[in-house]
């Protein structure tokens, strides 16, 4: 029987993942050959032979990367119709149809011999008023991310710390992650920005545990979680926005619910007794037989539970430290930006407002430019004067999206650290060893105290579609509780 191998540094070798896949010929359905199924070590060999090899690529002339394109060009026209009977007999193509294919192939490959002009880059003017763009093309070598794909799918959502190499990636640093695996200073730089967008923080201060179960949540039951969809805008976790603004959702529930809504009355103390609660708040105290806690981490760590909460718990809430982003607005008489085809979203190496969106209402009046300032930028940003954090955005903008954004008729920003009901945004994050450790304890009951929150849920951790799946998982348990 054929054995068919694969080819990893240069030289045909055997898959060691221990399992044989057979290879048959459609059209007659015997069995041809088979190969031995690779396992996650020959990946990783294979990947990282490939990125050896991409050091040497990246640093050749164009001239040398030319000529080895013609070369391969000239091996793979000289044997044509041994491709083409690899396909006839794996696909079940007619020897016709297969050289068809294998010289569609070949053109794609006399097209990239053009590579000298290929990797060119653009430059186009003034596509808005002061605003030229320019594009840069380099290679980018080995694309790392089944490494990641490959780490999210032992990754549980409802208990990231049972994944086989929990402690490991809880011991592991985004910031120790990034060194090792991205080489070039341009993709270190947006994979910083892409942390202080998304946590509110640096790589230094999150945990690869933290990262792979947050990206795992990044989806539904019958959609698991991918990078795309948490980083997209269509189709993915940015897509949406509320008609008048979220701030609609507690409005009208405070609405329906009436005087049951007590407000400017925080909760200092929660005491279990007798199978009963008592919820002591400024100003009033609540007598329950369920109580449902659903505030930022930050915060819960600070209520006095009587008896004390179990030590591990309280560790756990003090680990989750909330984010530090501030959202600056700018508001102009209309989207300005529109009119040069623009998005009003941009994502930039230079800070502070290094990502931004378009908040225009749909009306389309007044324009609405928002940027987001996170991390260690949001920590100097906040020292600034406010005359210098407006100058300092308006930069931003203006840079995006040209001189005019420099002239808005009003704006806002909000510091969500200085919040004191929230403490930070966008979502609570755990550093080294916390997830791991204590993570059993996060949606686990305290007697009679039940957990609600974002960072508490199984799906969209970070999001409102999280808390709201957390609020209703929590109803769940409560009722199941009442009529125990």
């Amino acid at each position: 029987m054929r054995q068919i191998q694969h080819w990893i540094d240069g030289q045909l070798t055997g898959g060691t993942g221990g399992r044989v896949g057979e290879v048959f010929n459609p059209a007659t359905g015997e069995q041809t050959g088979e190969v031995a199924l690779g396992s996650h070590a020959d990946v990783d060999r294979a990947v990282q032979t490939a990125s050896a090899a991409f050091e040497t690529w990246r640093f050749s002339s164009l001239t040398q990367r030319q000529n080895i394109m013609f070369a391969f060009r000239e091996l793979v026209a000289t044997r044509k119709m041994d491709f083409a009977r690899v396909l006839t007999a794996e696909h079940g193509k007619t020897i016709d149809d297969a050289l068809g294919e294998v010289q569609r192939g070949l053109e794609v490959v006399e097209f990239a011999c053009n590579i000298a002009h290929l990797l060119k880059g653009d430059f186009s003017e003034q596509v808005s008023t002061g605003v030229d763009t320019y594009t840069i093309r380099q290679p980018l070598g080995v694309v790392g991310l089944h490494r990641v794909e490959r780490a999210l799918a032992e990754v549980p959502v409802d208990a990231p710390w049972k994944a086989p190499k929990a402690a490991e990636w809880d011991r592991t640093t985004l910031e120790a992650w990034k060194v090792q695996n991205l080489t070039t200073s341009g993709s270190r730089a947006l994979f910083d920005l892409a942390c202080e967008a998304i946590y509110g923080a640096e790589p230094r201060e999150i945990t690869l545990l933290y990262n792979l179960a947050y990206t795992a949540a990044a989806g539904n039951e019958k959609n698991p979680g991918n990078f795309a969809l948490l980083v997209a805008t269509p189709d993915g976790a940015q897509e949406s926005r509320f008609v008048g603004g979220s701030q609609r959702i507690p409005l009208l529930v405070a609405r329906r619910l009436g005087a049951q809504v007590v407000l400017k009355a925080p909760v200092r103390r929660i005491v279990q007794g007798h199978g009963r609660v008592k919820v002591h708040a400024d100003g009033i105290v609540v007598d329950a037989r369920e109580v449902i806690v659903a505030v930022p981490p930050v915060l819960a760590a600070q209520i006095h539970f009587a008896p004390k909460l179990p030590q591990a718990h309280l560790k756990l809430l003090k680990g989750i430290r909330p984010g530090k982003l501030i959202k600056w607005e700018a508001v102009y008489e209309r989207p300005f930006w529109r009119d040069a085809g623009l998005s009003g979203q941009a994502v930039s190496e230079v800070g502070p407002a290094n990502t931004t969106f378009d908040n225009t209402p749909p009306s389309g009046s007044p324009g609405i430019l928002f940027g987001f300032v996170g991390g260690d930028q949001a920590r100097a940003f906040a020292k600034m004067s406010r005359s210098a954090r407006r100058d300092a955005v308006l930069g931003n903008f203006a840079t995006y999206f040209g001189d005019e954004a420099r002239s808005p008729k009003a704006s806002f920003e909000m510091n969500w650290a200085q919040e004191a009901w929230t403490k930070g945004c966008p979502v609570g994050h755990s550093g080294v060893g916390v997830l791991q450790r204590y993570g059993p304890q996060l949606r686990k009951p305290f007697r009679h105290v039940h957990w609600a929150g974002t960072e508490v849920a199984t799906y969209w951790t970070g999001y409102m579609d999280g808390a709201v799946r957390s609020g209703e998982a929590a109803a769940r348990e409560v009722l199941r509780a009442l009529r125990r």
